[in-house]
């Protein structure tokens, strides 16, 4: 899990500033969408994830898709200490299917930040 630092609107974009894992742990920023949020943040209730909606259409929907996501993730998590392989697979594809969801929803709104 990456160890994120900020979210930040700037530049025409959103960016999320993360810290590296060893060995070098440099601090490097990515350009953010609403599935890069879903994958490397757990986001249900979190700070970051509020902050990050923010600036995003901020509806139930959107809010629900993160939720999926969030869930998504624990399932994830649980299937792969089960090393059923075809199971984590499937919900490797279906949280890859949300993330694609949340970006096409906030394609719109994108052009306005």
């Amino acid at each position: 899990m990456l160890s994120i630092n900020t979210c930040v609107k700037r530049n025409g974009g959103v960016f999320l500033s993360f810290q590296s894992r060893p060995p070098d742990h440099l601090t490097r920023e990515i350009v953010a969408t609403p599935s890069v949020l879903a994958l490397v943040l757990p986001c249900r209730g979190t700070r970051m994830c509020r902050q990050f909606m923010s600036y995003f259409e901020p509806d139930e929907t959107t809010s629900l898709l993160f939720d999926v996501c969030d869930t998504l993730m624990d399932a994830l998590d649980a299937a792969s200490q089960t090393r059923d392989k075809q199971t984590y697979e499937a919900i490797k594809n279906l949280l890859v299917q949300t993330a694609v969801l949340i970006d096409a929803k906030a394609e719109g709104f994108r052009s306005t930040l």
